[in-house]
């Protein structure tokens, strides 16, 4: 039996390749053919941001490693000193939370929290995308300060969501990465909602828990501690060159932003999500926010901006 020739497969795929790079050079419009003037787009989210997709761990890797970068809510090249609640003063800040207070060396801090770490030990999937799209999700919103919470950990599932882990084995890059004085630093997240879980020889998942209270160090080896992780953001303690990149200026203060305030006056959003119904027969979603501009002023297309009514965000303060 003879062989089939292929040269008619290998011309057929030559004549769609051309006829792929002749579609590639079409320009496709992004606005209404015929208008003359510029027009904001629209933009709908459809989000899958529940169990299990939001719950597990950011960045997989089993062990911290110094040397490698880890994004999130902390500044991966700062230290943090762990700050109890306060709520008398001028500024008071009734979180207990981190808060920026020196540079980082290659992401190492002495007798401090790296924000590198922090990010690796806490972060769920779903931080990251809410940093990229708001600029991460605020707690604590005021003139003189921004706190942001990592995402709640609702224990649904089991610990392969978000494993209990071990950071590291060495004394010496537990040194670099926390104000722990321990040879073995343990963690756990999971079913803990905002908190952070550690020790070093005693029981992760036990019911003798201590609250970690920051001057009360050195800390016993077989504690088991526990912590709010929350970030103080766009601090400018440090000095205005030392702001994360997603800082924007309201006066003499600054808020994080993401994608969704940068393209505020260009796009109008929208978002659906599932209907909070666990029959197997029924389909769809629900509309969570109508599309709408959502910074201080919107565009009018061939005209003047003008004040939006529907604002999410003060245009003077950046607050929420």
């Amino acid at each position: 039996m003879s062989t089939p020739s292929l040269k008619p497969l290998g011309t057929l795929a030559a004549l769609l390749a051309v006829a792929a790079g002749a579609q590639a050079q079409t320009a496709l419009a992004d606005k209404p053919v015929f208008a003359s003037v510029s027009v904001p787009g629209n933009l709908a989210l459809a989000l899958s941001v529940e169990y299990p997709t939001a719950v597990g761990n950011a960045h997989i890797d089993a062990n911290y490693l110094q040397a490698s970068t880890y994004l999130g809510y902390f500044d991966p090249d700062k230290c943090y000193d762990y700050r109890l609640a306060t709520t008398g003063g001028s500024t008071p800040i009734p979180f207990d939370h981190f808060a920026p207070t020196a540079k980082a060396t290659a992401h190492g801090c002495v007798g401090k929290w790296s924000g590198n770490f922090l990010n690796w030990a806490t972060m769920q999937t779903i931080d990251p995308f809410r940093w990229a799209l708001t600029g991460g999700y605020r707690v604590g919103d005021y003139t003189y300060a921004t706190i942001l919470e990592k995402a709640y950990a609702s224990g649904q599932g089991s610990t392969g969501n978000f494993p209990d882990r071990t950071a590291s084995t060495n004394a010496t890059v537990i040194a670099a990465a926390t104000p722990l004085n321990w040879t073995t630093l343990k963690l756990r997240v999971q079913g803990l909602g905002a908190k952070l879980r550690f020790t070093n020889t005693g029981n992760n998942n036990g019911s003798s828990i201590t609250a970690f209270d920051p001057s009360a160090g050195p800390w016993a080896s077989n504690g088991t501690y526990e912590l709010s992780v929350r970030a103080r953001v766009c601090d400018k303690t440090l000095g205005t060159d030392y702001l994360e990149a997603n800082c924007k200026a309201y006066g003499s203060n600054y808020k994080p932003e993401g994608l969704i305030q940068q393209y505020a006056n260009q796009i109008r959003f929208s978002a659906f999500g599932y209907l909070n119904d666990g029959s197997l027969t029924r389909d769809g979603g629900v509309l969570r926010a109508r599309q709408t501009f959502v910074g201080p002023t919107q565009p009018v297309p061939g005209g003047t901006d003008t004040a939006n009514v529907r604002a999410e965000w003060d245009g003077t303060t950046g607050i929420m």
